[in-house]
């Protein structure tokens, strides 16, 4: 595509001159831009004017249309007719003359219309003039030119535009004499137009001859480069597509796919070797091929840099005389156990590889000093933290790797709490971080506190869970923790000091950058706190260099920058849904903001309001739908009030901390805070314990990821679509995404014994029944397996009530996943078993559960079988008694195979129901005190499933099977064994090539 500028001025031309006139030739076609005074002899200079593939008329004014005159009385010699595109105007006399010579095929053009002259496509856009008028956009071959014709500012121009390569925009005034009721953009607006729309370079025309050029060139330079001034030269200006102002967008997600093959790669070869033909050719290739190059190199960076991250150097494993600093808040949970990080970690003298570690360990109490900052020696065993042992279950290891971590203590054998003997940053902010926690605590009681200290300093997880999960319901969660948006609300309140100070933008950079790195260290060096301020200062620093900042590139730019220093955190569901949040927001809410333009200052704000909550909706479904399956249905109405309202209370907490030093203010802060966050509270519970605000969906699939990209490439701003094509892929995005999210059809046989320590939880799914086999602890496994699948047991069945085995109940209850019965063994709840367990089946009593007893004989219909209870026998289990002792024991008929399900029975009553089996789940994790040789002998076995979480305890109980193979969740992971006919496989979560078993009746068939 080439431009040919002809006549550049207006509303008159300068001397020698002509008005508006501009010949693109793309391809074979010679589009023709307005035809003002003077254009026809300058054209045919060019080109003889009947060769014209069309003329392309912005609007009826003299300037822009004049020279029609004279070429109708050329056409009418020759005997020819060009087609001419225009807006309607029955106040022009000229088009009325157009019309009525026969020299013009008219075609009446409105925005939104869109037509193809040969290979180039044209799209009509709207214009703010006095008269009817509109603005073009031509593509052609990957490149494309705008025209915006004569306009006043619209919301609609930067989305009409968006991404343009070349836009020649009227820029006739100069700030001094622009005002609202202009018809013209002033030089500054139209570079604030090519900035807002990202374009490529911009040129200035419609140029006045009384206005200075260099005083218009100079103030569109102070806002957008490249730009320059029209020229009426008439020579040829190439379009060319801007392959590298397109590349960072593509590059970051080559560097992101990179990072996943390096997450699973075997070798840092892979990346290392794919480097050096990589960066090769982007020295040896040109144009296309070397973007292509460019894309390829990043790729194979990608892939190194995932691989370095994801497989860190370890230290050994074992027992250690450990030192270091506490560097984070200590946890304390209801069993007793204690967390906290530990930095400049030291092993036997030794520093650790990475400088920090993960360090649990339990006592009856907070040893006494033990506070964040101070330093602390003990002996302690390091261990290496484990990977997801179930899918889609959470990844302790990675976690902790998103948190600069690499390895896990456990143990606190003779502790030492001591003064720092040296300084440690990570130390000092530990200690900072918890005064001002504590101050904040002191001001404003212990609930306003926790929370100003969450939303301040990210302390959240302090918070009481009910609350949490309230948010969550209604999809405001980040409002808890310290995220973009409450970085957001610092710097809006440092730009608005800064702005009342008059501070110039250099020094305003500078400031930013210096409260933005004091503010990330007080927080822990927070991702969410680092990802918004890198963003902030790339806009910042664009606004002082004069780049665009279309903001897609800014994302992209921190989004490489990011995953370059930490590719780990791709996986984290943090960096997913901020940067899903900031896509929606650049790639959907331009378009959802320019469908409507309503009259009122007030209806405007709430549109784009509306339209922003919903493209940052859009940018976050599917790793919502991965991670929570439930869409908060009240979401995007709650985001705006409840933005408002957080934006409003992070203010007042932040006068809170920084008037402690001044009692009489800090008081009338305090007493705000307390107001508005009981207030605050108060809504959010209400409504968040409201039934049905959320919709539980399936766990989100290929397919939902299909659905969501052709959804979002519908409302994308970016993509030059037509209104039938826009209708069509969002139509189709939203029918995949709802179809891929409904509950399919099982036609399976399956048990499945989920990876949950030496707790147990399993299912049995048979076609369309379900039956939970105990529920584990309270870490969700089995209720985030129900929740992924949107699966309502009919029954869940729990062999003793120990809380290894029950208090699972209370994630499933949380989860709102419906529990419609419990079988208990007979005499269950008059064994020894904890109070909180009896506290625990009362609360689903009240809630409507029925609970039920089997004892030996009972026996419960399968589609493919039939489960029998073998033990306890009724009314034989005494009060008082160790409930592993009355443990229930399940036959499990199924399809011909008999699976043996022991629970933790004890040895003393084993032989009770002791039966031939093809599966035997072990008893009681393996432990010396059951499954007896005489035991295993009446069972005979073809294989076994062991419940622990260790690995000795496997290699000790296969040394008691001999030759059975053996399948223990330590070793393995989750077990699913599938039933056929007379026939069973075990499949294995981990490393499922080499531990996979097929019983010799289906090795036969």
């Amino acid at each position: 595509m080439r431009l040919h500028m002809i006549g550049v001025n207006g509303p008159f031309p300068a001397s020698s001159a002509a008005t508006s006139g501009y010949l693109v030739e793309s391809g074979e076609a010679l589009l023709q831009l307005d035809f003002g005074s003077g254009v026809l002899g300058r054209l045919t200079a060019l080109c003889p004017p009947e060769d014209l593939s069309a003329l392309l008329i912005s609007h009826w004014h003299f300037d822009h249309t004049a020279d029609l005159l004279p070429l109708i009385y050329r056409l009418q010699a020759l005997g020819r007719t060009l087609p001419l595109y225009a807006p309607a105007d029955e106040s022009s006399a000229l088009r009325r003359i157009a019309e009525e010579a026969g020299c013009f095929e008219m075609h009446t053009v409105s925005p939104g219309d869109h037509f193809s002259v040969g290979k180039t496509a044209v799209r009509v856009g709207e214009a703010r003039h006095p008269v009817s008028g509109v603005g073009y956009l031509l593509s052609a071959g990957g490149t494309s030119l705008g025209y915006t014709g004569d306009t006043n500012t619209l919301p609609s121009l930067p989305a009409f535009f968006r991404g343009v390569d070349l836009l020649l925009a009227d820029g006739l005034f100069p700030e001094s004499d622009w005002a609202e009721g202009k018809p013209h953009l002033s030089a500054a607006l139209a570079a604030a137009l090519a900035r807002d729309a990202g374009a490529g370079q911009l040129i200035l025309t419609h140029l006045n001859p009384f206005y200075p050029p260099e005083t218009l060139l100079r103030e569109a330079r102070a806002v957008f480069s490249p730009v320059s001034l029209a020229e009426a030269r008439g020579g040829d200006f190439p379009v060319t597509a801007r392959l590298r102002g397109w590349l960072l967008p593509p590059a970051a997600l080559c560097f992101a796919l990179g990072v996943l093959l390096g997450r699973i790669a075997a070798s840092p070869w892979t990346g290392a070797l794919a480097l050096l033909p990589a960066a090769g050719a982007v020295f040896l290739l040109r144009g296309k091929k070397r973007f292509c190059a460019v894309l390829s190199l990043f790729l194979a960076l990608g892939c190194l840099r995932g691989y370095q991250a994801y497989h860190p150097s370890l230290p050994e494993p074992g027992s250690f005389v450990v030192s270091g600093i506490v560097s984070e808040e200590i946890q304390a949970r209801s069993n007793g156990q204690f967390r906290t990080a530990l930095a400049n970690v030291t092993l036997d003298g030794r520093a650790l590889p990475g400088g920090r570690a993960y360090w649990s360990f339990y006592a009856d109490e907070l040893p006494a000093g033990l506070t964040p900052g101070i330093q602390v020696s003990f002996q302690g065993r390091v261990y290496h933290p484990s990977g997801a042992s179930n899918p889609g279950g959470y990844d302790f290891r990675e976690e902790l790797l998103r948190r600069g971590i690499r390895a896990g203590i456990y143990g606190s054998a003779d502790l030492n709490v001591s003064p720092p003997a040296f300084f440690s940053p990570a130390g000092r902010i530990a200690a900072l971080r918890h005064a001002l926690r504590l101050r904040l605590l002191a001001a404003l009681g212990e609930e306003t506190g926790e929370y100003a200290s969450a939303m301040l300093l990210g302390t959240r997880s302090f918070l009481p869970r009910e609350d949490r999960l309230a948010f969550s319901r209604l999809g405001v969660a980040h409002l808890l923790s310290v995220s973009g948006f409450h970085t957001g609300v610092l710097m809006a309140l440092l730009g608005l000091l800064f702005r009342w100070l008059r501070l110039p933008r250099k020094l305003r950079l500078f400031l930013f950058s210096a409260v933005l790195f004091l503010y990330a260290a007080l927080c822990g060096w927070s991702q969410p706190v680092l990802r918004a301020s890198l963003l902030v200062l790339l806009a910042e620093a664009g606004r002082i260099l004069n780049r665009p900042r279309l903001l897609t590139h800014l994302l992209s730019a921190a989004f490489l920058i990011l995953l370059f220093f930490s590719p780990v955190q791709l996986t984290g569901l943090s960096f997913l849904l901020s940067f899903g949040a900031v896509a929606g927001l650049a790639l959907v809410t331009p378009f959802l903001s320019a469908l409507l333009s309503p009259s009122g200052a007030l209806s405007r704000r709430l549109w784009r309001g509306l339209s922003a909550g919903l493209g940052a909706q859009i940018g976050i479904l599917l790793p919502q739908l991965s991670a929570f399956q439930e869409l908060p249905l009240l979401g995007l109405l709650a985001n705006l009030p409840m933005m408002a309202l957080g934006s409003w209370l992070i203010g007042l907490y932040w006068a809170v901390l920084l008037t402690l030093p001044f009692p009489a203010l800090s008081s009338l802060c305090c007493r705000a805070a307390g107001i508005c966050t009981a207030g605050f509270l108060a809504a959010v519970r209400s409504v968040g314990a409201l039934p049905g605000i959320t919709l539980w969906t399936k766990a989100a699939g290929p397919l939902t990821g299909l659905g969501v990209v052709l959804l979002t490439a519908g409302l994308c701003g970016l993509l030059r679509l037509r209104g039938r094509s826009r209708l069509l892929l969002s139509g189709a995005g939203v029918l995949l995404t709802v179809l891929s999210l409904l509950p399919g059809s099982h036609l399976a046989t399956e048990y499945i014994q989920f990876s949950v320590g030496s707790a147990d939880a399993a299912v049995l799914w048979d076609q369309n029944r379900l039956y939970v086999l105990d529920a584990g602890y309270e870490d969700g496994v089995l209720s985030s397996f129900l929740r992924r699948g949107r699966l309502t047991p009919d029954a869940v069945i729990l062999t003793h009530l120990h809380s290894d085995h029950v208090y699972g109940l209370q994630a499933m209850m949380e989860d709102r996943i419906p529990i419609p019965l419990i079988y208990l063994p007979d005499g269950a709840e008059a064994a020894d078993i904890h109070p909180s367990a009896m506290e625990l089946l009362e609360k689903l009593k009240a809630g409507g559960t029925e609970i039920r007893t089997l004892a030996a004989g009972d026996t419960l219909d399968l589609p493919s079988g039939n489960i029998r209870v073998l033990w306890p026998e009724k009314g034989r289990t005494r009060p008082g008694q160790d409930a592993n002792q009355s443990s229930l024991v399940l036959r499990l008929d199924l399809k011909g195979s008999v699976l043996l399900q022991t629970g933790d029975l004890d040895g003393r009553y084993e032989m009770y129901a002791a039966a031939p089996a093809d599966v035997l789940k072990v008893a009681h994790h393996g432990s010396l005190s059951s499954s007896s040789p005489a035991f295993l002998a009446a069972v005979h076995p073809s294989a076994a499933l062991l419940t622990c979480d260790d690995a000795q305890r496997h290699l000790q109980f296969q040394d008691r099977l001999g030759d059975i193979p053996l399948f223990s969740t330590a070793l393995h992971g989750m077990l699913t064994v599938r039933f056929e006919e007379n026939a069973f496989t075990v499949e294995t979560y981990l490393t499922p090539s080499e531990t996979d078993f097929v019983s010799e009746s289906n090795e036969q068939s």
